[in-house]
């Protein structure tokens, strides 16, 4: 009788998740369109609305944009007010930005630093600094929070069940979105 053979596969942390994606919500509940110009005024984008997500049998306000010289893609998807209660962390009406390509996380990197520290104080004669001081400004007074899931990532630190639970639903729901627009865009 042989000797079995036992073949062991060496899978790197990096091979988990989507390294070229990163995903950011923005506890907000301002209007789409208002947000999403601010983000365009912000990083000098031009997302746009596009036709809607069908998802769970509802309509999902989804603005987009692509980045020919950096290859990345941005997507703002917005909650509907009419969708179920899973996945709690991200309410109704609340945003969810998607980067995906060249340098997704450093981007999300900067746009989280951007949300979450005070900002200095720009020269008078720096118009472009001030608008911009004054977009973050009025988030950050709002006490806006800006929360980041990488998918596929697990959590630093162990979940209790109930909040395993409540990420497992929120990265269910991610996923579900991430193949729509995987799908979508295929066909474009």
């Amino acid at each position: 009788m042989s000797k079995q053979q036992v073949f062991t596969l060496d899978i790197e942390e990096e091979d988990y998740g989507y390294p070229d994606h990163a995903c950011l919500f923005f506890h907000t509940l301002a209007p789409g369109y208002a947000f999403v110009d601010d983000l365009n005024r912000l990083y000098s984008i031009a997302l746009a609305r596009r036709g809607d997500m069908q998802l769970r049998g509802v309509s999902w306000p989804l603005y987009v944009c692509f980045q020919p010289v950096s290859k990345l893609h941005w997507r703002v998807v917005e909650r509907p007010r009419s969708e179920d209660s899973t996945a709690p962390h991200w309410q109704q009406g609340q945003k969810l930005l998607i980067l995906q390509g060249n340098d997704a996380r450093l981007v999300a990197d900067r746009i989280e630093e951007d949300f979450g520290t005070p900002l200095a104080i720009p020269d008078d004669g720096d118009h472009t600094a001030r608008r911009r001081q004054g977009i973050l400004q009025g988030y950050q007074q709002t006490l806006m929070p800006v929360s980041r899931m990488d998918p596929g990532q697990q959590a630093d630190t162990p979940l209790s069940r109930k909040a395993a639970k409540e990420r497992a639903e929120l990265e269910s729901l991610v996923y579900e979105i991430l193949d729509y627009l995987d799908r979508h865009e295929e066909k474009k």
